[in-house]
């Protein structure tokens, strides 16, 4: 590590002089650390919230608050020097007041080792450490305690902490400085008495050199032994200065500031923050717990204490906004609070949401210059892509060009040529404006423990300034006459990877890939990830904001991913465009590192975690998600799926999603056994239920192709038909009947595109779907035509209503494709219209369709069977009234002669019932009265013959054989035979029975 550390800023002043001035100036009682949490968590020190609003609503009083006044901080720094003493004489080295460093470097081999290791996750404990440290002239170093024993290990044994203090010591530390004060305040009480004031507090701070060493941090985002920084006093107090007091920086220049730390304790910025609450004479730095963070349960204490500053990373402010509902809890009476966010890019989403809510800031800045360099304020309407870094504050920002540093950047020669072409395809600005990011001043840190020739620290001969080389690529922006030229990066020099010969700066693809989501994603991180092949291939993880259905994501993973292939391919070349997909619904947010930032390392094991799923679960040559052998069982069935449902057949192929019903699902096994024993009857009873395993119910609770044919394979061989052999995998299965053709409208390319659009309707993604339409990429309709007959994206949109939570993100989907053109009149091979679907799933769907087009509230399937008939054997009672509204009628057959209310009996669906009983009685009083005002003709030749009540029943009868071989049943045998014993269902079928045309009673 360098020894050539400045001695002082420039003005003179040091560090403890800075914590002197500031603690002379403030009250004894004034609070200077708070940590906030939750009622649940247990806390003994409850109290209200200095600085905060004046009334205490019920979502504060579920709010504590632990508060570390001057007095108490004062008795906490006294507990804190014995321990620290104790410590380092039981160690055999006495440690005196200053700490044991000169300037670093004059005692080699001394200068790496740490007075204080703080293991601790709390923020709050930390800076409470921390403030005592810089006080009395300790270093200090922080180390994760949930760091791999044997890396935790080898970090100790480096800076070799003299005392170690871990979260349960600093607690105990705290409760007994909260003892102290508690036990003094009466003591005090008598001395102001006597005296006529209270005896000012003792100030423990030591006059230190700000060549000294401060702290030592670890930097994050390295899978191996990160670096460690060496920060003096002197950067420390540069940054105080010229940082967080200055007008350009923070401005925490209200005299009673509330800061608000959402920062872990091992990123750098929460040190920063911490100085809030030591160095300036009113400032209140406030903190949450880590669980609290975790959780989304940091919003409403946001909100109770109404902060004037917040400091966060993008990452942890939009887990806030989508999963804490932050913008709920906040007022809009307030000034509104600056918001600090720094440390990766910004989402389009998130500038939207709080550019015109709060005075968001954009923070730039390296931990080898002492937290953060500049600012840049951000207003409403600014695009993400246009968010820059601002000028330097306190520090001196230089771009060197790439020319000059070659070496470091361009070491391969021969991809010029390809960068070349890369530049043109992604339209960038001339290469020549950017150069590597150099930072100048005071900030610069002392260096790296183990540091190495070619470290990227230095000194300027020319002004004998320190500066760093950040590997960060940008330019510097010219804002017009007067105005300091503003930093814009590109990405990093680490980020680029080579990818077909080509390099590709990954940080690039990750801008592209956000704006091109911009609105359809809330989070989206790139990722390097290594192919099966073992190539270097580029992911991506995206945080979807118009899916709510984790689970629906999972299953259309693939048509999801796949769609976003297609409209990134629009902006980004291909062997750029993302490969691998890490899906989140929306309130998800990606994994985070220890301080804030996505973790990029953590998606890419997930990525290979998933990889390796998938590798380990599918069979040698398949490709398509298929687990199962195609053998002839598995041609077959596919033939008999094709004909029916009118679509290609994949082996994941989801039957609802491809227009299937559950009416539907009787009529394709039966048509799949007779395929499969040559068309005989055998072992069909009179009623039309077949024997297992080819019952509709396996259908239904096996709706992917692949599933449903390993379900009949390992169902038939356990219970084979009349002693029938079941012929093992892969031998022939005995068809006489010929395979039906399967259907070849589409070609390669529109089965491809149909499928993905299909896939991500049925996720319910409705921002993509719009995009994908736009571009003109897919067919609203899904190639359905009078010659194609097959389900319809429309068809699939309203199958995915599963509940009532599905309903509105469905509701969204159902009115893009509207607006797009999708016809309500376009039915699957069976005749079944969206309408009919909606009618089954939800009323509020149904009513908006019909809305659309009203004229489809009297179609029929090819059962003819009424919208009416759907939502009776769904039992849905909303949609039933929906349809009587309408004028649908309950005495409507479809070929076997059912009614509605034949289906509902059938069913079990009692509620659906009783609203046709009430129906009819109603309708039945209207008819009476009219009838009553209406005189008969006197001669009657023109009267109206009406059938009466009761004598219908041989006439279904008859054309029930006509039609079908199912023997008609009226509603009180379908209800003796399937509800024996149930009166409630006997006596609506007395009510109703009239209004369909049967007798009253069963005789």
């Amino acid at each position: 590590m360098s020894s050539n550390v400045p001695q002082r800023v420039r003005d003179g002043a040091t560090l403890s002089a800075c914590i002197l001035e500031a603690l002379e100036k403030r009250g004894d009682d004034e609070v200077m650390f708070a940590l906030l949490r939750h009622r649940h968590c247990d806390s003994s020190n409850a109290g209200w919230l200095e600085g905060s609003s004046d009334a205490v609503d019920g979502m504060e009083a579920g709010i504590t608050v632990e508060r570390v006044t001057k007095r108490i901080w004062c008795a906490f720094v006294a507990l804190l020097e014995r321990r620290v003493f104790t410590s380092s004489h039981d160690h055999g080295t006495l440690l005196p007041v200053g700490g044991a460093h000169g300037t670093p470097g004059d005692e080699p081999g001394v200068v790496d080792e740490c007075d204080v290791g703080v293991y601790s996750r709390e923020t709050f404990y930390a800076c409470l450490v921390e403030s005592v440290c810089l006080c009395l002239g300790w270093t200090f170093c922080l180390f994760r305690p949930d760091d791999p024993p044997l890396r935790l290990q080898r970090l100790e044994q480096r800076r070799r902490p003299r005392c170690k203090l871990h979260s349960d010591d600093i607690a105990s530390l705290l409760r007994g400085a909260l003892s102290v004060d508690e036990n003094n305040a009466s003591s005090r009480e008598l001395e102001a008495v006597g005296a006529g004031t209270n005896p000012p507090t003792r100030l423990p701070v030591a006059q230190i050199d700000d060549s000294r060493v401060a702290y030592y941090m670890y930097t994050s985002g390295s899978t191996r032994d990160p670096k460690c920084v060496v920060v003096s006093r002197g950067n420390l107090r540069a940054y105080l200065l010229r940082f967080i007091l200055d007008k350009d920086g923070l401005a925490v220049v209200d005299p009673r500031c509330r800061f608000f730390c959402l920062s872990s304790p091992f990123f750098d910025p929460s040190i920063g923050d911490m100085l809030v609450g030591l160095c300036t004479p009113h400032g209140v730095l406030y903190t949450c717990t880590q669980e609290d963070l975790l959780n989304g349960r940091v919003a409403p204490l946001l909100a109770c204490v109404q902060p004037t500053h917040v400091v966060s990373t993008p990452a942890v402010w939009s887990s806030l906004t989508a999963a804490g509902h932050l913008l709920s809890f906040l007022s809009s009476s307030t000034p509104p609070m600056k918001v600090f966010l720094g440390g990766e890019h910004m989402s389009q989403e998130l500038i939207n949401t709080w550019a015109d809510k709060v005075e968001l800031y954009n923070v730039y800045g390296v931990t080898e210059v002492t937290i953060y360099q500049s600012v840049w304020r951000i207003f409403p309407g600014t695009r993400a892509e246009d968010v820059k870094c601002g000028p330097g504050v306190g520090t001196r920002i230089r771009v060197q060009s790439l020319d000059a540093a070659s070496d470091m950047f361009l070491g391969d020669r021969d991809a010029s040529e390809s960068e070349g072409g890369l530049c043109q395809e992604l339209c960038e600005p001339a290469r020549a404006d950017y150069g590597e990011v150099v930072l100048y001043g005071d900030q610069v840190c002392c260096g790296y423990t183990e540091d190495t020739a070619s470290s990227s620290f230095g000194y300027d001969p020319s002004t004998g300034e320190r500066f760093f080389c950040t590997g960060d690529i940008g330019r510097l922006v010219s804002t017009g006459v007067g105005g300091r030229p503003e930093l814009e990066l590109r990405g990093r020099r680490d980020w680029e990877m080579k990818l077909n010969g080509q390099r590709v700066a990954l940080e690039e693809v990750e801008g592209t890939v956000q704006r091109a989501l911009e609105g359809l994603s809330s989070q989206c991180a790139c990722f390097c990830i290594q192919s099966t092949s073992g190539t270097p291939a580029i992911g991506a993880a995206v945080v979807l904001t118009d899916v709510v259905s984790g689970e629906l994501l999972r299953d259309h993973k693939d048509g999801v991913s796949a769609a976003l292939e297609e409209l990134l391919a629009l902006h980004l070349p291909s062997f750029m465009v993302p490969r691998r997909w890490l899906l989140f619904a929306n309130g998800a947010s990606l994994p985070q590192t220890p301080t804030g930032k996505v973790s990029r390392t953590q998606l890419a094991v997930d990525a290979v975690q998933g990889q390796r799923e998938e590798l380990g679960a599918q069979p040698k040559g398949k490709h398509d998600g298929c687990n199962w052998e195609e053998d002839e069982l598995y041609r077959v069935v596919q033939s008999v799926w094709q004909s029916m449902l009118g679509v290609p057949i994949r082996c994941d192929t989801h039957y609802i999603h491809a227009g299937g019903d559950s009416l539907g699902a009787l009529k394709l096994s039966h048509a799949v056994y007779l395929r499969l024993h040559a068309g005989s009857h055998a072992g069909i009873d009179e009623h039309g239920r077949l024997p297992p395993p080819f019952q509709p119910c396996v259908l239904l609770q096996h709706p992917r192709f692949g599933d449903y044919v390993q379900a009949l394979r390992e169902g038939w061989t356990a219970a084979p038909l009349n002693d029938e052999p079941k012929p093992a995998s892969g031998e022939a299965v005995p068809v006489l009947l010929p395979l039906l053709p399967s259907p070849q409208v589409l070609s390669r390319a529109e089965t491809a595109a149909d499928f993905l659009f299909r896939e991500v309707v049925a996720a319910q993604g409705a921002g993509i779907a719009d995009r994908l339409l736009h571009h003109g990429l897919v067919d609203v309709n899904g190639h359905n035509s009078r010659t194609h007959r097959c389900s319809t994206p429309l068809h699939v949109a309203v199958a995915s209503c599963y509940s009532l939570e599905q309903e509105l993100p469905t509701l969204r989907v159902v009115e893009v494709l509207l607006q797009h053109g999708a016809r309500l009149t376009a039915v699957t091979p069976d005749g079944v219209t969206a309408a009919h679907l909606a009618s089954s799933r939800s009323a509020t769907i149904l009513q908006r369709l019909l809305g659309h087009d009203r004229g489809v509230v009297h179609c029929r399937d090819i059962r003819q069977q009424s919208l009416l008939h759907f939502a009776a054997r769904s039992g849905n009672v909303e949609a039933v009234r929906l349809l009587h509204h309408y004028g649908l009628k309950v005495d409507t057959r479809d070929k076997w002669q059912r009614t509605p209310v034949h289906w509902a009996v059938l069913n079990g669906h009692t509620a659906v019932l009783e609203e046709m009983a009430l129906r009819c009685a109603s309708s039945a009083i209207t008819v009476s009265t009219t009838a009553i005002v209406k005189a008969p003709e006197s001669n009657g030749s023109s009267a109206k013959r009406h059938r009466f009540p009761g004598n219908e029943t041989a006439r279904f009868t008859r054309l029930a054989r006509k039609k079908t071989y199912l023997a008609y049943e009226t509603l009180h045998e379908i209800a003796d035979r399937i509800h024996p014993g149930n009166d409630q269902v006997k006596r609506l079928c007395d009510c109703l029975a009239p209004s369909v045309g049967e007798a009253a009673a069963a005789e």
